[in-house]
């Protein structure tokens, strides 16, 4: 049962790390947080820009956690933005309803 437990968990995180982007935002296994500035699945490398400095690591051995994605981020901002402007056209149409029937 653990041999098959374990396939699982490895199977998902290559997958995660078959989803990495430049932009996003990682944790390496030496505790180092950094951006993706470029993967390279063919060769198994990922360069990560830590305030400037280029690094280049084994994409499978060195990174421990993926901390945000830019995809991620994007939808949530669609989120706040729309929850933001719902709520700003429905007090514009209380105020012009409410003005029409004072004028009434």
């Amino acid at each position: 049962m653990n041999s098959r437990a374990q396939k699982k968990q490895a199977a998902a995180r290559t997958k995660r790390m078959n989803s990495l982007v430049k932009g996003a935002e990682v944790e390496t296994i030496g505790g180092l947080i950094a951006i993706v500035d470029e993967v390279d699945h063919d060769n198994n490398r990922i360069t990560l820009d830590a305030d400037g400095v280029y690094l280049t690591f084994d994409l499978e051995r060195s990174i421990l956690n993926i901390l945000s994605s830019p995809a991620s981020e994007t939808k949530a901002v669609d989120s706040l933005t729309t929850e933001e402007t719902e709520p700003a056209q429905d007090k514009a149409e209380e105020a012009e309803s409410s003005e029409s029937a004072i004028e009434e």
